[in-house]
């Protein structure tokens, strides 16, 4: 065993996520004085690996975290809403990687690479995300440090492993027991009625459930997405739309991600941003099939991202709806859409609510200032330069910001020519 150090407890040392736990402290040489491995009534007297030792499981009680420092729970929500209590009155620090405290707003939820410095907020508690959400993030929130994003499309491709060690015996054997299945000769009535984890076989198959439905029609999984991300990215309005996927393989999930950011980008910048991310790691050569794959990943502590591309079905659409530019962000994918090339807007006068004027604006041209005279309604003339606190234009390559005075509502008088970002910066759509 290592000496010195910190007294470690595992709640669910011989599950899935547990067993993962235990070979990511000893590969990174965590600073371990003692391990102590918890779980069931029915694997306790188990043993576990850890550092060239076999280490007795022990049964979950109320005395397990009694000189413990740090207590990892992997054992699921009802097991760390019970226990993670009572683990913080012995004094240790409870990581739990459930969704039972997530969104508590006295929780942490973090990410190392991200938010790191939330850690400093705990009282006791510190929370993991959901898997899909770490995945999602590695990639989009270097880009938002730098380009902000307003708005965010996932789709998962979640490996079987997320359902635990059970998930993973029911792929295997639900691969054996279709082994001799063809397209013409489909796998077995039998062997079909063996789900028991999922509910539907997964082996050869793509379920998109994952976790439960709700009336909205999003899973409760598709869910954790946007509220997780609000929280560690600290951006309470940002809007996520998730479609979850569960796909036959047994490790490393996936995902597809397009954002939607306020500044422009260009795909040499976003490689760029992408290959500095702590964590993560730019495959991106398709030319010479290099792009990320489940099995390249699996059992690394590193994400990869990669597929950087120009968007070519989006075009059309860009001119009826999209303002600047749009980024797809993948554990897996990134794609850049263009642009507006002409805008036409109604805007009104800052003297006159009811004075408005047309400004036709080319994409590309970067005026230091705008100076026009209303129509008949209104002789007003305005100098407009930035970047002052009045009714600002900058012209840029995708599109052109507008800054509006500070409590200004626009986007409800002009509700078909104006896009919100937050509450005084605003994107013109095409009306």
């Amino acid at each position: 065993m290592l000496m010195g150090g910190y007294h470690i407890a595992v709640v669910g040392a011989t599950g899935a996520a547990g067993t993962e736990l235990l070979r990511v402290l000893e590969r990174r040489s965590f600073p371990v004085a003692s391990l102590r491995p918890i779980g069931s009534a029915r694997s306790a007297g188990k043993s576990v690996q850890f550092c060239g030792d076999s280490i007795q499981v022990e049964k979950l009680d109320a005395a397990s975290f009694e000189k413990i420092d740090i207590a990892f729970f992997s054992a699921g929500g009802e097991v760390s809403r019970s226990h993670v209590p009572i683990a913080c009155q012995a004094d240790a620090i409870a990581i739990d990687k459930s969704s039972a405290f997530r969104m508590d707003p006295h929780v942490p939820l973090v990410i190392p690479e991200i938010n790191a410095e939330d850690v400093r907020l705990h009282r006791g508690i510190i929370a993991n995300p959901n898997c899909t959400t770490t995945v999602m993030l590695m990639a989009l929130y270097p880009l938002h440090k730098i380009f902000r994003a307003h708005r965010v499309f996932a789709a998962t491709y979640q490996a079987v492993s997320g359902s635990g060690s059970r998930g993973v015996e029911e792929l295997t054997r639900q691969t054996s027991a279709f082994a001799k299945a063809t397209a013409d000769r489909p796998p077995s009535a039998t062997a079909a009625d063996s789900a028991t984890v999922f509910p539907h076989p997964i082996a050869f198959n793509l379920l998109p459930h994952v976790d439960s439905f709700l009336e909205s029609g999003y899973t409760k999984e598709e869910v954790k997405m946007q509220d997780e991300t609000r929280k560690i990215m600290h951006l309470p309005e940002l809007r996520v739309s998730a479609t979850c996927v569960r796909v036959p393989i047994y490790r490393a999930h996936s995902v597809a991600v397009t954002a939607e950011f306020e500044r422009p980008v260009s795909i040499e910048q976003a490689r760029e941003v992408l290959s500095k991310a702590p964590g993560l790691e730019l495959v991106d050569e398709p030319q010479r099939n290099h792009y990320p794959m489940p099995l390249n990943v699996a059992g690394k502590d590193n994400c990869e991202v990669g597929r950087v591309r120009l968007d070519c079905a989006l075009e059309n659409e860009l001119q009826l709806s999209r303002i600047d530019r749009l980024l797809e962000v993948v554990k897996g994918t990134l794609l850049l859409y263009g642009a507006y090339s002409v805008f036409d807007v109604a805007l009104p006068c800052q003297e006159n609510d009811g004075c408005s004027r047309r400004i036709f604006v080319k994409a590309g041209e970067q005026p230091k200032s705008i100076q026009s005279r209303h129509d008949d309604i209104c002789d007003h003339d305005r100098r407009i330069e930035l970047p002052r606190n009045g009714y600002c234009f900058k012209a840029v390559a995708g599109g052109f910001h507008f800054v509006a005075p500070c409590g200004h509502n626009l986007a409800q008088a002009y509700p078909r020519s104006l896009l919100i970002i937050d509450y005084q910066h605003f994107r013109l759509s095409h009306h």
